[in-house]
């Protein structure tokens, strides 16, 4: 059988053109394109073949051998010269070009037929227990970290926020490959990302594609100038987080799945949100209360005053007392924080800072002195 007669190449061609003449003569002939049709059947295995040793530098040797010495001679033996020069060795099978008779066909029909044909595959195809690689399994990807900010009105209310998080998916150009227009077998189970298994053939192991996936690894392909060859790509995301009211500075919140996408078909990581919760300009936090400072002049702490007290959602007006200590804190009931259960809610302390002046008429200074030494 001359077999690069099969698959239209020269004696001189490299592998990448043997590689490229089967995967064209393959998706051409498979018998899945073309059912009922006998003679691509045929065609198909003899292509199969004609690839298995060409493909093999070894077995393509020994072939360019036997091929070259074929050519060469003049006249091949008679049959009955190399009866007697090999008299216990047994008969050979004969290999032709010839096309199949009507025998041949009706047992190729019963092969291909149907659900068979995915069988015949599998029975030619089987592997032996020694060239079983170990199966890549799926691998859950990366988890995401992530800060997210809030001020501290959005712990009285809570809410739901748009976070920016940049996720790195697998390119669409190459398939995560890195290289575009090469062949990807990583998800076949049946020859664990090789793209080829050995076929126990007589005493002879011949390396066959995989008919589960009908492609091979090592076709490269060009470099993926999309992802830089390395597979991925930066893609930013909005992903909706969902802040309950009372949350805690340093909360970590998770969102399942939002992660970096897994390898082998595996999960997706998950997104961790760290809370962040911005400072505010008068008020500070305390568990659930909230604490202020309210700065009032001296003579209205001695003679009383109402002052107007901002807290985080409204104004609230207190009544100073005439005599009224510095330092002195007033309790603003139920206007803290609400709890993380949202069952209670805290307080708001604002504490009384009386302000002195720091320069005073000489009259002023005259009513001091004589309110000091005679304070009734």
């Amino acid at each position: 059988m001359d077999y690069y007669k099969i698959l239209g190449v020269s004696t001189s061609a490299t592998l990448d053109q043997i590689k490229k003449a089967f995967r064209q003569l393959a998706i051409e002939f498979h018998p899945d394109k073309n059912p009922n049709n006998f003679s691509i059947e045929d065609k198909f295995q003899r292509i199969s073949e004609a690839y298995a040793i060409l493909s093999n530098s070894e077995k393509r040797a020994e072939y360019d051998q036997s091929y070259s010495a074929s050519k060469n001679k003049a006249k091949p033996p008679s049959a009955k010269h190399s009866y007697q020069s090999s008299p216990r060795s047994k008969p050979q099978a004969r290999t032709t070009n010839e096309p199949p008779t009507s025998t041949a066909r009706a047992r190729t029909r019963g092969k291909f037929s149907g659900a068979s044909f995915s069988d015949f595959f599998n029975d030619f195809f089987t592997e032996s227990e020694s060239q079983k690689t170990k199966i890549k399994r799926p691998v859950r990807g990366e988890s995401v970290q992530q800060i997210l900010e809030i001020d501290l009105k959005d712990v009285l209310q809570g809410g739901q926020f748009m976070v920016p998080v940049t996720i790195h998916e697998t390119c669409i150009r190459c398939n995560g490959i890195g290289r575009q227009g090469a062949i990807d077998s990583r998800g076949c189970r049946r020859c664990a990302a090789t793209g080829t298994i050995e076929v126990r053939m007589g005493n002879v192991d011949v390396k066959r594609i995989c008919p589960s996936c009908c492609d091979n690894i090592d076709d490269k392909g060009i470099p993926c100038f999309n992802c830089s060859e390395t597979g991925r790509i930066e893609r930013q995301h909005k992903i909706m987080a969902t802040v309950k009211p009372g949350i805690k500075d340093g909360t970590r919140l998770k969102i399942s799945g939002k992660g970096e996408p897994g390898l082998h078909n595996g999960p997706n990581g998950d997104l961790f949100l760290k809370v962040r919760i911005r400072e505010h300009p008068y008020l500070s936090r305390h568990g659930n209360d909230l604490h202020s400072e309210m700065g009032v002049d001296f003579i209205d702490a001695i003679l009383g005053t109402q002052i107007s007290v901002q807290t985080l959602d409204d104004f609230i007006h207190i009544d100073v007392p005439a005599g009224t200590q510095p330092n002195h804190k007033f309790k603003l009931s139920g206007k803290g924080l609400p709890n993380e259960a949202g069952t209670d809610t805290g307080d708001q302390l604002v504490t009384l800072r009386v302000k002195l002046p720091t320069e005073i008429s000489s009259h002023q200074l005259k009513l001091l002195q004589k309110f000091y030494l005679d304070p009734s």
